[in-house]
């Protein structure tokens, strides 16, 4: 019951028990085969970035474990914490890899500092810590930001990725189209919307409502806010295609 997932473990002990018997010859059970984030791996080969690909383990190192570009994060963040008050009240609630990687992974697609402080706040809450009291948000942000500058600060390249991205869709007053590797068309196409109100009739009373209606000029802010993670998903199915 303590296991990350019971009953896939028990499904797993129950198949051991036969194996260990004599009695098994094949397993039934799904073994999954991970990649190290995805989506900086993508952003390593776009940019052929060496020391993002050696993070990410997309160059083969024989004799040697896994790099765990996560755990790297999380050490660094822990010496920039030590320098301020908020930053040891948050080692004091010992931060762990799980909520570095819910972060880190998430910045190819479109992840922002606001929905960082978000998940930090989440995390914080499942702490059942009284610690930041009145607080949180502000205590949350700052944490998101140092984290997102040590991030940057360690793989300067990927900022620029981002930012070079940002401003293909930004600049583009049309749709963007384009194709995946795997043959797969997208287009993106996201338009500004406005206000409309409206009264109706309910039963001989009057109501009013509104809604927001799609106008014909192209919002360039949304556009290039979703380049990032449309572009990156669109390689990382394109993978799971070929």
């Amino acid at each position: 019951s303590n296991a990350d997932k019971p009953w896939q473990f028990l499904a797993w002990c129950l198949e051991a028990s036969l194996w260990l018997k004599g009695e098994l010859k094949e397993s039934r059970l799904p073994v999954t085969v991970d990649a190290s984030s995805n989506g900086l791996q993508l952003m390593s080969m776009l940019l052929r970035y060496k020391k993002g690909a050696l993070a990410t383990n997309c160059i083969s190192r024989p004799n040697h474990p896994p790099n765990d570009i996560y755990m790297t994060v999380l050490k660094a963040l822990k010496l920039k914490l030590q320098s301020t008050s908020v930053g040891w009240d948050w080692l004091s609630l010992v931060l762990d890899r799980k909520l570095v990687k819910s972060i880190i992974m998430t910045i190819p697609y479109g992840c922002t500092q606001y929905r960082a402080t978000e998940m930090i706040c989440q995390w914080y809450w499942k702490q059942n810590s009284t610690l930041f009291e009145g607080r949180l948000r502000k205590s949350a942000d700052y944490l998101a930001s140092s984290l997102m500058t040590v991030f940057y600060s360690l793989y300067p390249e990927f900022k620029s990725l981002m930012l070079y991205l940002e401003s293909m869709g930004k600049t583009r007053g049309t749709p963007l189209i384009w194709c995946s590797p795997s043959g797969f068309p997208v287009l993106q196409n996201y338009h500004k919307t406005k206000m409309v109100d409206y009264d109706i009739n309910v039963s001989k009373n009057l109501r009013a409502f509104n809604y927001n209606d799609e106008t014909e000029e192209v919002d360039k802010a949304k556009m290039g806010r979703a380049f990032i993670p449309n572009f990156i998903h669109s390689l990382d199915a394109a993978v799971m295609h070929i």
